[in-house]
């Protein structure tokens, strides 16, 4: 797995990786309130933990970008003595079959998909249960729907474009402290290599 890029979020809080910072601004526009690392479990720090009744851990994945390849990481969540539902994301969210998926969710049985839907009743995004009620609050078809994938995507696209890859600060060019004769003898090389002549020899330009 790619080492992740510690990355700022919009809280301030500084992530280990930009695909958790670019996922907690994602919770944030859901109204989800999650926190970061909070508990030390058994050889095992979740990355979210979403509290309240039906409390919901989230473990990201970042260098996954299929759903098949999440179920691994589910063993070390079982093994870490968390006995509540869990969330496995990868990348991105996923959109297929005009529904958003947000990774495999773990919820007292096998791996499922998890959906997003609305809910009126909470008034915010959700996760679906497998009967396509509101996990939060256990609403059915009478008051939630499922989310818009277009809504998703464009949040999705306009928190990559807040949080972007970029190169450490203070990297030196590559030219930077050759002398300036080894430019200019580049730049005659390429001059003569465009004519379509090979020179047998180009020496630097005199003082």
């Amino acid at each position: 797995m790619p080492k992740g890029i510690p990355t700022k979020g919009p809280d301030g809080i500084q992530y280990r990786s930009l695909a958790e910072a670019r996922w907690a601004d994602l919770f944030s526009q859901f109204t989800w309130k999650v926190e970061y690392e909070p508990v030390e479990l058994e050889n095992y720090i979740p990355d979210f933990i979403v509290p309240g009744e039906r409390s919901l851990l989230i473990e990201v994945k970042g260098g996954v970008l299929e759903l098949p390849g999440l179920k691994r990481y589910a063993k070390k969540v079982r093994e870490s003595g968390w006995e509540s539902a869990f969330l496995i994301v990868g990348a991105a969210p996923i959109f297929e079959d005009n529904r958003v998926i947000l990774g495999l969710l773990y919820d007292g049985g096998e791996p499922e998909k998890a959906v997003l839907l609305w809910c009126d009743q909470c008034e915010s995004y959700q996760l679906s249960t497998e009967r396509g009620a509101c996990r939060q609050c256990l609403s059915t078809i009478d008051y939630v729907i499922f989310a818009e994938p277009n809504d998703i995507k464009k949040m999705w696209i306009d928190i990559k474009n807040r949080y972007q890859w970029k190169p450490p600060t203070g990297r030196k060019s590559p030219t930077a402290g050759k002398p300036k004769h080894k430019k200019a003898w580049s730049a005659k090389k390429l001059a003569a290599y465009r004519q379509g002549k090979m020179p047998k020899r180009l020496l630097p330009p005199k003082n």
